[in-house]
């Protein structure tokens, strides 16, 4: 289980490839959802992919994804 100070390191790496598009590993994100109407309030803007390997589901794009999406 990771210590606070990791998870915070993670969330300011996270935050800063979101928010900076020249960012080295912004490719690595999912293309954001696209909604005709607003139906209720969502923390991710990025559509959420289907996991169907650990490795895959232990990445740190995914794990930070899903960390905020609920």
């Amino acid at each position: 289980m990771p210590s606070q100070f990791s998870r915070s390191g993670c969330a300011q790496l996270f935050r800063k490839m979101i928010n900076n598009k020249e960012h080295c590993i912004h490719q690595l994100l999912p293309p954001e959802k696209i909604l005709p109407m607003k139906l209720r309030a969502s923390n991710c803007i990025f559509a959420l992919p289907q996991c169907h390997y650990n490795l895959y589901k232990r990445s740190f794009v995914l794990r930070s994804l899903f960390e905020d999406a609920y």
